[in-house]
């Protein structure tokens, strides 16, 4: 017992001092203009980093949608990830299968869809 006179307490961070951040902003929502292949590799690494990217294809014609799905759609296969195409057909989510562990990115897809 003399011992815990000594010993240095550790200190633990107080609930509030930690942030922790909204989904929606740890996610990528991009409307779709270009499919260079810089802006597609840039969208590929930040998927591969684990960032969830929620892409929209209105802008594009058809060869450069199918470009752009081809792409991604492979960048997620590498990775063991996963596709989502939201209600509409012209919106999709590119991710790494384990960003769906803690349910929070199935509660904003519920969020983005209305459900």
């Amino acid at each position: 017992m003399c011992f815990r006179l000594f010993r240095k307490k550790k200190s633990e961070p107080a609930k509030e001092d930690i942030f922790v951040p909204a989904t929606s902003s740890l996610v990528n929502f991009i409307q779709l203009s270009d499919t260079s292949d810089a802006v597609l590799t840039k969208i590929g690494n930040d998927i591969k980093k684990g960032i969830p990217n929620i892409l929209n294809f209105d802008l594009l014609e058809i060869d450069e949608a199918n470009k752009a799905m081809a792409f991604l759609s492979g960048v997620v296969f590498a990775i063991d990830g996963e596709i989502f195409g939201f209600r509409d057909g012209k919106n999709f989510m590119f991710a790494d299968r384990h960003v769906y562990e803690d349910g929070t990115i199935r509660e904003l897809i519920i969020d983005i869809q209305g459900e």
